[in-house]
This record gives structure tokens, sequence and C-alpha cells, in this order.
């Protein structure tokens, strides 16, 4: 088993917050600070308030034009923070009765963000008010037309300032700490809230967001979580996404809400986001089930183009330290996706391009502990962007083989750490309800705040069974049950450790211990 097991003296971090070892290591685990671990441990579920001052300028902009009964446009993006963001505002607009609209751009054909286009076409329109929501910061040119054209703007967004604007600028950098790591959908709720007050639906969509954009879950973004996960049971149209009613948690939201999300995208010429919108708001069950199952389709397909983009992708890898790979049949919106499973399988950072209008255009995606971005930041690009794990590029086509020698040579001098899971040494004896209860409320798991895989290996092996012909299911001591859903495990019948993640199981209102085995030996 590739896992580096860590083990934690926590006997003085059990005693000061009145927890269980099981609890303290996963603090330990995930290097928390005393703000961050008294903000798990608390039960508050009420937002704090929010005094930024652009953040009034904002609504006070937003209520003159209802005063003035201006027409107001929001200005979407097309992944699910983008979405979710765009929703909160349209239907926050309809709450107050002012006359808006809204576009979320094709990625293919407008790409990302506020452009001179989607400006005039609002001016065309005789809109008085845009308001930005995920994006905005960086639309320089867009915003100067804008202004030109007598249109005033609110960019409300989380990307990285890079320039003072002359606009109103709702930003978390510019809020204070509780607000600091809002995404997207966070900030239109923090608007929404001034405007209209709680609204369920919208704590849910932040929610979604959220978790979504891979936020850390502190401050304001865990009491949002909190809250949305609470609220979502009141909404079809999101209890559809997440294809279940009951005991829904953010792994849900993550690996069912948010992959349909943003799909609906990511398919040229086949699907339209802003649909996506409008089913978000919808109360008709009948049109609601009727969409969902379109979504479904089309985020299905998603993962059958993936499938197959991945296949081919592999395929293609070699020794290099740095992956790239080009073909043009790969399709623009999955090499993104493509990308990262490759580069976690293969712990290599890779980029995967593929032709498009006379160009190569590339999606990027690192491993721990390398920075993409800083590494390709002194390349000469025809565009790039992102961050230390994800980046989006393109280069000419004639440029490819020079980008890749480049590359090549630049990583001869990088040294990359053998990149190992992590697994915390526990003992059976931890494993007891009480503390399982005690590991259960610390939910919301998620960025800064991960869901530790656990290490046992003095465990007693009272019971062994295969379940469906395949899965292996173990029932240890003290009646903890053991499941593996991987099917080479078959044939292992008196492991001498697991490791794996931890729950409670209730079947006919019988509680036990679980164990779901990542891995075993």
């Amino acid at each position: 088993m590739d896992y580096q097991i860590i083990d934690y003296d926590v006997n003085d971090i059990c005693l000061k917050y009145q927890v269980s070892e099981l609890v303290a290591k996963t603090f330990v685990y995930n290097g928390l600070n005393d703000r961050q671990i008294r903000q798990v441990l608390d039960d508050r579920s009420e937002y704090h308030e929010n005094d930024d001052i652009n953040l009034k300028k904002a609504v006070d902009r937003i209520l003159e034009a209802k005063a003035k009964k201006q027409k107001v446009f929001v200005a979407g993006d097309y992944d699910c923070d983008g979405i979710c963001a765009t929703a909160i505002m349209k239907n926050t607009l309809d709450l107050l009765k002012i006359e808006n609209g809204y576009y979320i751009p094709d990625r293919f054909k407008d790409g990302y963000g506020l452009n001179c286009n989607i400006v005039q076409m609002v001016a065309d329109k005789g809109y008085d008010l845009i308001i930005t929501v995920d994006n905005g910061i960086k639309a320089y040119e867009a915003l100067e037309l804008a202004s030109k054209l007598n249109i005033d703007v609110i960019v409300s967004d989380h990307h990285i300032i890079e320039k003072e604007l002359d606009n109103i600028v709702v930003h978390p950098q510019l809020m204070s700490d509780d607000f600091k790591g809002l995404c997207g959908a966070g900030v239109a709720l923090q608007m929404s809230l001034k405007l209209i007050g709680e609204n369920d639906l919208h704590d849910c969509l932040a929610m979604i967001a959220t978790i979504g954009d891979v936020m850390e879950l502190f401050n304001e973004n865990r009491i949002i979580v909190k809250r949305g996960l609470k609220k979502i049971y009141q909404f079809n149209s999101l209890l559809n996404l997440a294809g279940k009613n009951n005991n829904i948690t953010e792994e849900d939201i993550a690996f069912s809400i948010v992959p349909k999300l943003n799909s609906i995208a990511r398919l040229d010429d086949e699907s339209n986001p802003n649909v996506l919108v409008k089913y978000l708001l919808c109360k008709d069950l009948m049109v609601i089930n009727k969409l969902s199952k379109q979504i479904d389709e089309l985020n299905n397909k998603r993962k059958n183009l993936s499938k197959l983009m991945y296949d081919k992708a592999i395929g293609l890898v070699n020794d290099d330290a740095f992956i790239i790979i080009e073909d043009d049949d790969f399709n623009e919106g999955l090499v993104g996706l493509v990308a990262g499973r490759i580069a976690k399988e293969c712990k290599r950072p890779c980029i995967i391009f593929v032709k498009k209008e006379g160009l190569l255009k590339g999606s990027g995606r690192s491993v721990k502990g390398f920075d993409m971005h800083s590494f390709l930041s002194d390349f000469d690009l025809v565009s790039f962007g992102g961050h230390a794990q994800a980046v989006g590029l393109a280069i000419n086509v004639e440029d490819f083989d020079s980008f890749k020698m480049k590359v090549k040579d630049k990583m001869v001098n990088v040294e990359i750490s053998d990149i190992y899971d992590e697994a915390i040494a526990i003992k059976t004896k931890d494993l007891t309800l009480d503390n399982l209860n005690q590991f259960e409320k610390l939910h919301p798991f998620g960025q800064g705040f991960n869901k530790p895989l656990f290490m046992i290996k003095d465990m007693i092996i009272d019971k062994y069974q295969i379940l469906k012909d395949k899965y292996i299911k173990f029932e240890l001591e003290s009646k903890i049950q053991a499941i593996s859903f991987n099917t080479s495990h078959k044939g292992i019948t008196s492991p001498k450790c697991i490791v794996g993640q931890i729950g409670i199981n209730e079947f006919r209102s019988i509680k036990n211990v679980s164990i779901q085995i990542k891995d075993m030996e």
C-alpha cells in the first residue's frame, strides 16, 4: 500500500477541547489552529453581519434601479459557481420586482466572463445596470465600453484583484476576515441578504457553489454549507440532481450535483447553461422532472466522452516528468477533467491540448507541491491563466514541439517529492459509537478540513463474507463492519491492515461503526 502512515500525540488537544483521540487526530491531520478548531466545534448557524462599504454601495445602486424602474442585467459564468450565483442574483431581482435579464456565456463561442459583445448586447436591449457574478474583475475592455455607453456596472467576483477599478466592486478580498474565502455565489448571497433578507434557496445554491468551487470550509463558508445542507430537502430541483431525498452530505453535493451543473457547459453545441438557471429556480414539479432527466442524459454523455478521451490519452502518456498530450479529436470542454485524472493517477503534472480555431488550447492540472502557474509564467503563450493547481493556456500550433522541449528542459531543475496519500493510525478501541458520533458532528468536511483516511492494524476478524459475488465484507470485534467495493480485494480473507474512511451505518434502527475500505494488505 502506498500510504504514509502518521500518528500524533494528542493528549493536550483532547484535554483542551474535551474531544476523543479520533477527533483530536483529525484536527492535527488538517493542521487546524485554535480559531479553526473552535469553528468546527461550534454549532453556530447564524450568518455574520457584513458591514463592507462596497456591499452597501452595491445594494444602494440596486435599490436606486428599483426606484427609477431601471432594467438590470446579470452577467454570469458557465461553471457551477457562476450558474448558482446567477440564479441567486436573478431571483433576488425578481423578488424585488426589478425588471431583469441574465446571460451565461457559451464557453466555446463567448469565452469566460463579461466581454464587449455582451456589453453591446446589453446596451442594445436598453439595460441601465450590469451586475457581474463570479466574473468581471479582469474584464477591463468590457468595463471601459460599458462606461462609454453610460451603463453602470457592479462587479461582484472572487477572483484575484490585479488592479483597482472605477466600478463598485463587491469582493471578499475587500471584506472582513469572516468573508475572505467566499466564492462567487457566496458574494451574490451577501448582496441578496442585504436586499431581501434570508432565503432558503439562496442558502442552498451558495452551499452547492462553495463546495463546487472547492473553497475552504471555515468562517462564513462553513455556515453557508451547514445551512444549505439542512435546507436542501425543500427543493425538488436540487433533490433530483442529488439523486436522493435523504441523508444528503457534502460528498453527495460534490460528486452528484456539482458535476451535473458543470457538465452542461462542457458539451459544445449540445446544451445551454442558461437553462440551468431556470431549472434551479423552477417550482413546477413536472418541468423539474423533465429537465432533470435531460441534465442526467447530458451528464452521462459527458462521462462517456470523458472515459473515451481518458482511454486514448492514457495511451499517449510517456515517461516525461511533465505529461503533455495533444489530439485533434479531444473535446475542449473535457480536457481539464481528463488532465486532472491523469495527473492524479500518474502523480505528475499534465496538460492536454486540442486544436481549436488555429491554436492549440490546453488545460493543465498539477500535483501536490508543484505550482504549475508559476512554472509556466515566463513562457511565451498566446493566452494563459489559472492558479497553482490548474491552468488554461493557448499556444500556436507550430510552437507545440518547442513548448514541449522548453517544459522538458525546465523540469530538469525541478524536483517533485514522492506523493503518497496519508492515513492516520488508530486502534480498534478508538472506534466506539460514542467516538464516531462525536466524529460525525465534525461535518462538513471539505477544502482545508479534509475527511481523513484511517489505518487499523490490530483488528480481530469475527466474520468474512462476499456480497454480490464481488464485494468483501468483514465484521470486526465490537460489531464493526468493514466493506470494500474494490473487486481486486476479493481474495484477501485475513488482512494485516486496512485503510479506509469511518462512519456510522444504521439498519433497522441499529447503529454500527462502519469502515469503507480503500486499501488493505
